[in-house]
């Protein structure tokens, strides 16, 4: 009797990945994922900041138009609230004389919990 041919012994395909490889692939992607989506919603706050900023130099702006307009005497009369966007600014004058007849004015503009702006003009003083 002869010996049964032998058949070549088959490759086995690669089996794919293991169960624990997947959970290590998908941890990954998690925090990686979770990072991404605190970025985004830490530069969405920080343009809400900006808005909000650029907003109130714009009233600060406009509040020193006027003063210059109107002088420092009658611009005094000017409200003290303005209203710009979604926001209610409150609007504050420093006043200091300087040395030469001018007087520097430091308008401030701010509103609950929001950044604000500061503009400093010189105007003549009052006679």
């Amino acid at each position: 009797m002869s010996a049964p041919a032998k058949t070549p012994a088959r490759k086995r395909a690669p089996a794919g990945m293991t169960l624990i490889e997947l959970a290590i692939a998908i941890t990954i992607l998690s925090v990686a994922s979770l990072a991404a989506f605190r970025s985004f919603e830490q530069a969405g706050q920080q343009a809400q900041g900006v808005l909000a900023r650029g907003l109130a130099h714009q009233v600060a702006l406009n509040h020193a138009a006027e003063l210059r307009a109107l002088g420092l005497t009658d611009g005094r009369a000017l409200p003290d609230q303005r209203r710009m966007g979604p926001y209610d600014w409150a609007i504050r004058l420093d006043e200091a004389p300087t040395a030469g007849n001018l007087v520097e004015v430091a308008i401030t503009v701010s509103a609950t919990d929001l950044p604000g702006a500061r503009l400093v003009i010189y105007l003549a003083a009052a006679p």
